[in-house]
């Protein structure tokens, strides 16, 4: 039994045993084919993510290579407007360039031509600033397109690891080691591109920042010669007219000389007294006019004589200007070679015979590199080699102002000519002009003399005793008509007090019609009124007509007192000798006199008239007063009377109204009684 059991658990045990090695090797097969089955998952996931990575690659190549980037619209369209921009600037600007012919003798100086070149450096300026507008934006613009194409690259990226392609860091490595190069090499295309423009663009302004310095030394160059000749020419127009001054200044010192002895002779005529002497100053006076005539005729000789020089001055100033113009120029004539070896002591074998031929140019140094100046002294400076332009422009237009100047030279030289002529033809009519104006002038002083001193003396004695007579008459006169107005004066005060009388007198004539106490008070006011008025206007005329007499008077005397102060000797500039004075101020005297008689006797007479007046009212209202009180008092008496008669009528009347009323009241009283006792 036991060995069956051990029998059947040894056959199962192998059982068992086989069981689990059949089991096994299936298990190892089935892992061996999963493990192949893996590998070649492994393989067609590599192949996959690699078909999808290289085409992503070619994708990403393709854009870049696409016209958006290659040739982006928005690069295109700010080049095309800084094209735009850039060609108007660059036309202004030789526009500008243009305008320096416009500058040209006589209309241009230093100032002009340096304004022109900051114009044309500051539309320079201009054209810089708007260039490194348009290659920032350029590089602003580029530096857009390089973020939108990492910014594709980075969604191309997030597809792939959405597609799980690639991780993160797989992604991360395409894109530097496959994506970025391209975009890194688009970008250093866009670059090298802007750089040859910058470049470009500098080199040009370079040169055109030479020439232009070149030109702007040779225009102002040309502009400091012209200031300078012009400089020359006003201090030669000045010098003429210092001359001009000196030998007029000389010529009026001269004249003045005779002037003032000639004054002093016509001052002795004016305080001479008698014939003799007045004759003979006026001899010596019109020999003194003679020789103010030959004086002016002296000055017109001297005063030509400095004005011909004019031309000389002005055709060396112009000689100068030409020998220094043509210098500059680097052109010589004939002529300004011939007077240069005349002054050098070298004869002129290569000049042509009066034509103009060009000089080979100077050594010199260059001019690159060095501020710019002003040319002050045109003639100290040694001949310049002329300047090479690397712009053909450039040279033309210097071309054409060296024709500009010597054309200009040729019509200076036929103007100043001319001008000069002209100026001196000009000088020479003014002077001829003032001289003939000065003889004009002076012709009728020899009458003028005789009829403005001879005559006008002899007049003067004959006036001055006119005037006194004239003056004493009219003191004389004033004085009449003075005591005329003090009589019309009393003949009206007498017309006045005769009506005041008439009106005292109709007063008292009415005195007997009036029986009350106030008409007669009122009578008596009226002539108090009467009175008063009266008095007040003749204290008032008196009063006026007295101040008016002192008024009149002091007036008058006054009057004395400054015909007497008109009476000015010669020594303060009137015309009265000392006898004349004398005479006429004991004259004045006589005047004043009169003058006190008058005031005397007007005012002794005015206060008699006064107290005359006031004594004949004074009278008549008393009379008035002493009739007019007699009456009132009787009046009052009779007023008294009449109004006792009208108490004691009233009082009658009184008692007899209260007796009826009694006897009514009594009668009334007896009525009722009857009737009570009936």
């Amino acid at each position: 039994m036991d060995l069956e059991v051990y029998t059947s658990n040894q056959l199962l045990l192998t059982n068992y045993k086989h069981y689990s090695n059949m089991i096994s090797q299936i298990q190892l097969e089935n892992v061996v084919r999963l493990r192949q089955y893996r590998v070649r998952w492994e393989e067609r996931l590599a192949t996959w993510r690699d078909l999808h990575t290289h085409q992503t690659t070619d994708k990403f190549t393709t854009f870049m290579y696409t016209p958006a980037i290659t040739d982006c619209p928005d690069i295109e369209s700010i080049s095309e407007m800084m094209k735009c921009e850039l060609n108007g600037l660059v036309e202004r600007r030789f526009n500008k360039l243009q305008s320096v012919r416009e500058m040209k003798p006589p209309s241009f100086t230093c100032k002009t031509v340096l304004r022109w070149y900051e114009e044309v450096c500051e539309l320079s300026l201009t054209l810089e600033n708007t260039h490194r507008k348009y290659v920032a934006k350029l590089a602003a613009v580029g530096d857009k397109v390089l973020l939108d194409c990492e910014t594709v690259a980075d969604r191309m990226l997030e597809t792939l690891q959405e597609e799980g392609v690639c991780s993160d860091s797989e992604a991360q490595d395409l894109k530097f080691s496959d994506l970025m190069p391209l975009i890194a090499v688009w970008g250093t295309k866009h670059r090298e591109k802007i750089l040859r423009l910058e470049e470009k663009f500098s080199d040009e302004a370079a040169k055109f920042k030479s020439n232009l310095h070149l030109l702007y030394d040779f225009q102002n160059g040309a502009a400091n010669i012209w200031t300078e000749y012009c400089s020359r020419v006003t201090d030669k127009n000045s010098e003429l007219s210092a001359l001009v001054r000196k030998c007029r200044r000389k010529h009026d010192e001269i004249n003045q000389r005779l002037e003032s002895s000639l004054d002093m002779e016509m001052d002795r005529m004016r305080q001479d007294t008698n014939d003799f002497e007045l004759k003979k100053h006026l001899d010596k006076a019109t020999e003194a006019l003679e020789e103010i005539a030959a004086a002016y005729t002296n000055f017109k000789r001297d005063m030509a004589d400095v004005i011909k020089t004019y031309p000389d001055m002005i055709s060396n100033e112009l000689l100068n200007y030409s020998m220094q113009i043509r210098k500059h120029l680097s052109c010589y004539t004939e002529e300004d070679t011939k007077v240069e070896d005349g002054e050098e002591g070298l004869g002129s074998d290569n000049a042509s015979i009066g034509g103009i031929v060009d000089q080979a140019p100077h050594e010199s140094t260059e001019k690159g590199g060095v501020d710019i100046a002003f040319m002050t002294e045109v003639s100290a400076a040694a001949p310049q080699q002329p300047p090479s332009y690397s712009d053909e422009r450039f040279k033309v237009l210097e071309e054409g102002l060296t024709i500009v100047y010597l054309e200009h030279l040729d019509l200076l030289t036929h103007e100043v000519a001319q001008h000069s002529d002209q100026t001196v033809g000009e000088k020479l009519s003014e002077l001829k002009s003032e001289v003939e104006l000065r003889h004009h002038i002076h012709k009728p002083r020899v009458t003028r003399m005789k009829l403005d001193i001879y005559n006008v003396r002899l007049n003067e004695l004959k006036n001055h005793d006119e005037r006194v007579k004239q003056h004493g008459a009219g003191i004389t006169l004033e004085i009449s008509t003075l005591r005329s107005e003090f009589k019309k004066l009393g003949m009206e005060h007498d017309v006045k007090g005769k009506k005041f009388k008439q009106l005292v007198e109709d007063c008292e004539k009415t005195l007997p019609t009036l029986e009350k106490t106030a008409h007669l008070q009122t009578l008596q006011n009226k002539v108090t009124t009467a009175y008063e008025g009266h008095m007040n206007v003749i204290k008032l005329e008196l009063s006026s007509f007295r101040n008016k007499m002192e008024m009149k008077l002091n007036d008058l005397r006054e009057s004395n007192q400054h015909f007497g102060l008109a009476f000015k000797p010669f020594a303060e500039g009137g015309n009265f000798g000392p006898d004349e004075i004398e005479t006429f101020r004991k004259k004045l005297e006589k005047c004043n006199l009169k003058i006190d008689n008058c005031e005397t006797f007007i005012l002794t007479e005015l206060d008699g008239m006064e107290s005359k007046c006031l004594d004949a009212a004074v009278e008549m209202t008393s009379s008035f007063e002493a009739r007019l009180k007699m009456h009132i008092l009787d009046v009052a008496f009779l007023e008294k009377v009449n109004s006792w008669m009208s108490n004691c009528q009233v009082k009658i009347k009184t008692e007899v109204a209260a007796c009826n009323m009694m006897s009514k009241k009594l009668k009334t009283k007896i009525e009722s009684l009857r009737k009570l006792i009936d």
